[in-house]
């Protein structure tokens, strides 16, 4: 991730590039968490290595990302998504399609940030509900009702048709660590999910 200071990041980028078998680095990190400073150390890297940075989206409604505790707001996502451009870092962004009131007005806002701030790729990940989360007291009190299958294939499906052709789809699905699945029980058959998308 990015969330250190320089000097300490450099050191854990030039550790891992040393090996010589590493022929690139992906790095996940919040929004929040770049600057100029963090983008020009990660493009320093971009004539040894593929290099790319993985942003944390979600969601454009900055209402929803209040609810599940993004910590910053869409307009935090288009300033990186442009820092990064600007030093011809490519990124991949996350969505989750299912999240609490979102329909196909919400994702396809999510979609058009998506495809209006150059987004490389994208991952879109299947809601879950896990164990030991607020989602989960929501869902056990009546407040929240993950999508039905054919609702989320709907939704992946609309959200990918709507993609810049150019975006490269990373994944459509996303995993529940085992044993912690409260709902939904399509979620755990992520096979099923792909070959139904």
């Amino acid at each position: 991730n990015t969330y250190a200071p320089l000097e300490r990041l450099k050191m854990l980028y030039e550790e891992a590039l040393s090996h010589p078998q590493v022929v690139g680095v992906v790095i996940g990190t919040r929004p929040d968490c770049i600057d100029d400073g963090v983008a020009e150390l990660i493009a320093s890297y971009r004539d040894k290595v593929d290099v790319w940075v993985e942003l944390g989206l979600q969601t454009a409604s900055d209402i929803t990302a209040e609810v599940i505790n993004r910590g910053y707001k869409t307009e935090v996502y288009k300033h990186t998504a442009e820092i990064l451009t600007l030093h011809g870092i490519p990124f991949v962004t996350h969505m989750i399609i299912g999240l609490h009131n979102e329909g196909e007005k919400e994702i396809d806002a999510t979609v058009d940030v998506i495809n209006e701030c150059g987004s490389w790729g994208v991952k879109i990940h299947s809601i879950y509900v896990m164990e030991g989360t607020r989602l989960a007291d929501m869902y056990r009190r009546g407040e929240y009702t993950p999508p039905t299958l054919d609702e989320y294939v709907t939704l992946a499906a609309r959200a990918i048709s709507k993609l810049r052709p150019d975006i490269t789809v990373h994944r459509i699905t996303g995993d529940c660590p085992d044993g912690l699945l409260v709902a939904p029980e399509w979620n755990s058959d992520k096979n099923g999910i792909i070959n139904a998308v």
